[in-house]
């Protein structure tokens, strides 16, 4: 699916999963986050690295459906202002974390030492 349709249908979601049993750091969602989706992800490798959790997403224990499936409810059932705090702590911190500036500062910094 090109990039553009992917946005689209991110556009009408509410909520991002990306309940990975093994995954990297994932740019997926970064980009969710970025684009203000309330994101709940699993405790796999990376994802803890893209979402801090109940600061700008949810991160949930791996393979527990149940746990999962609790941590929905509960956020679809967190009020609008809980909602938009999560939203703007997610937005702020792609924005300030992994933008291409600082990305190019660490390289930099990384090959010099």
């Amino acid at each position: 699916m090109p990039h553009s349709e992917v946005k689209k249908h991110l556009e009408q979601a509410a909520i991002y999963l990306q309940y990975s049993i093994q995954e990297g750091f994932c740019n997926a969602v970064l980009e969710a986050q970025a684009m203000g989706l309330l994101c709940i992800v699993s405790d796999a490798e990376g994802l803890s690295e893209n979402v801090l959790d109940k600061q700008t997403g949810w991160v949930v224990e791996k393979r527990k459906p149940a746990l999962l499936a609790e941590k929905i409810k509960d956020v679809m059932l967190l009020s609008t202002s809980e909602k938009q705090k999560i939203k703007t702590n997610a937005i702020r911190r792609v924005q300030q974390e992994f933008n291409l500036a600082k990305q190019q500062l660490e390289f930099i910094n990384f090959y010099s030492s």
